[in-house]
């Protein structure tokens, strides 16, 4: 995987990111101005985020770093780097 190919994945990664955490927080804060149950929903919405997040950081990284794992072949023989 190219330098420049890595970069853009990790970009869109903190896209995600920060989307994850501020709809789960926008989204716990305009439940709670609805219901009137300030501020228990914005912190779900929050937690919710972060769990989103990980899971979505996870399946994200796995495949950059299985590349980055992947023997070099040089010379007929395989070799880890």
């Amino acid at each position: 995987m190219a330098g420049w190919e890595v970069a853009l994945r990790l970009t869109g990664l903190g896209w995600y990111v920060v989307v994850c955490l501020v709809g789960g927080t926008a989204g716990g804060k305009g439940l709670d101005k609805w219901l009137d149950t300030d501020p228990i929903l914005t912190v779900v919405g929050l937690l919710l985020g972060i769990v989103i997040a990980f899971f979505g950081i996870y399946r994200m990284i796995t495949p950059i770093l299985a590349s980055s794992r992947a023997p070099i072949r040089r010379g007929g023989e395989d070799r880890e780097e």
